[in-house]
């Protein structure tokens, strides 16, 4: 099997478009590009060299969930996720990123390379969302149906307010809330 080369012209795409950093398989940063620099707030002078763990919260850095992140990247597995991490100044930024694991003729990973978007303004509106739709959760009382009338799922607000427990509505009917005349009419 014959290995394919990236053409220089999608390089300089990449180059243009996304924000990228290269990595050692340890995690020492080797090379990024200026989006990446401009994004974090640092000048590649200031980060070359540095550890990733310069871009997460000191108690991530020191977790296992982290030295598992960079033994599973030096073993060759890839990422692709979205992942909170912070600026120069402390500030958090969420990137869209892939984490791509660059292997020599033998198979062993000699950098990684990460891709990745800047996604800080959408991902702040949907946790704003998922935040307000948690609020009403805790004080409105939401049910919520099929198109064919039958009961999906019932928020504990609902249950308390109907004396219900969700085993008692879930797959039933939207009918059984409504008197028999109700039922029959139009």
């Amino acid at each position: 099997m014959r290995a394919l080369s990236i053409p220089d012209d999608l390089a300089v795409a990449v180059d243009q478009v996304y924000a990228w950093i290269q990595f050692s398989h340890e995690g020492k940063i080797s090379g990024c590009n200026r989006i990446f620099a401009d994004l974090m707030e640092y000048t590649p002078d200031e980060i070359i060299g540095q550890h990733h763990r310069i871009f997460v919260r000191a108690d991530e850095a020191q977790s296992q969930g982290y030295a598992d992140f960079w033994r599973r990247l030096k073993a060759g597995e890839t990422f692709t996720d979205q992942f909170k991490r912070y600026k120069k100044d402390g500030r958090p930024v969420w990137l869209q990123a892939t984490y791509i694991p660059m292997r020599k003729g033998d198979g062993s990973v000699t950098t990684v390379m990460k891709i990745a978007t800047d996604i800080t303004s959408s991902k702040l509106a949907a946790l704003e969302a998922d935040a307000k739709l948690a609020a009403i959760g805790t004080t409105m009382a939401i049910i919520e149906f099929a198109p064919d009338g039958s009961i999906l799922e019932a928020n504990q607000v609902f249950l308390d307010t109907f004396g219900y427990s969700g085993e008692e509505i879930r797959g039933r009917h939207h009918r059984m809330f409504v008197s028999e005349t109700e039922q029959q009419s139009d």
